[in-house]
This record gives structure tokens, sequence and C-alpha cells, in this order.
């Protein structure tokens, strides 16, 4: 049997805002700089967000229904970073094996990331 946790709805909230306030903030300073350390760092993140995207289409298919976050991971995040990935092979910021590597990248520091914004989240005052 598998264990299901329970998110609150405050918890899942600010941590959504959390993460989504720190990708875009990432998203600002890279198309301001969209070359070197910052254009990097804003592939890294693309990748991590675009990876997690799977996370979640896996989580429905293993419990064989609907997820929180699946429909957006699908109707959303996916095509979004899609085409983000294509305005970053057409501008020559980003090849296929760099891509790769920073989509990697990304996956093992979007794990943390979330984590904080959760535990952050479930903060008491």
């Amino acid at each position: 049997m598998i264990a299901i946790h329970s998110t609150p709805t405050r918890e899942f909230v600010v941590a959504v805002l959390a993460v989504g306030s720190l990708l875009f903030a990432m998203t600002a300073v890279a198309t301001q700089r969209p070359t070197g350390v910052w254009g990097l760092l804003f592939a890294v993140f693309l990748g991590g967000y675009f990876l997690h995207a799977f996370l979640h289409v896996g989580q429905s298919v293993l419990l064989r229904g609907y997820t929180p976050g699946v429909v957006t991971a699908v109707g959303v995040v996916v095509p979004v970073s899609a085409y983000l990935y294509r305005l970053l092979f057409e501008t020559g910021i980003l090849d296929g094996r760099l891509a790769l590597t920073t989509a990697l990248l990304g996956i093992v520091v979007f794990f943390p990331v979330v984590l904080g914004a959760h535990r952050l989240a479930s903060l008491r005052r």
C-alpha cells in the first residue's frame, strides 16, 4: 500500500508562491543578462521546473488517478518550458548537451528548493 501525505492548503499555497517567486526573479534577471552565469542559472532552474512536471505525471500514473499539480504540469509547465527551451536553442544560449546538463543539475537543485519552501510554509507564527 502507498502512503499518501496530505499537504495543508496554506502550506501548499505558500510553497508554490515561494518557488514561483524565485523562478520569476530568476527569469527577470536572465532576461536582462541572458548569457554567462545568469543564463546558466536560468537554464538550471528551468530544467528543474520542467523535469518536476514529470514527477506529477508519474505520481498520477502510480496512484492511478488525479494528483495535485498534474493538470498544471501538463497544461502549463511542459508547454511553457518547451517554448523557453526553443528560445534558448534559437538564440544559441543553449545547445543539446548544455540543456541536458543544466536540466539534470536543475532537478537536483529543485528538490531542496521545494523542500525549503514547504518547510518555510509550515512554520507557525
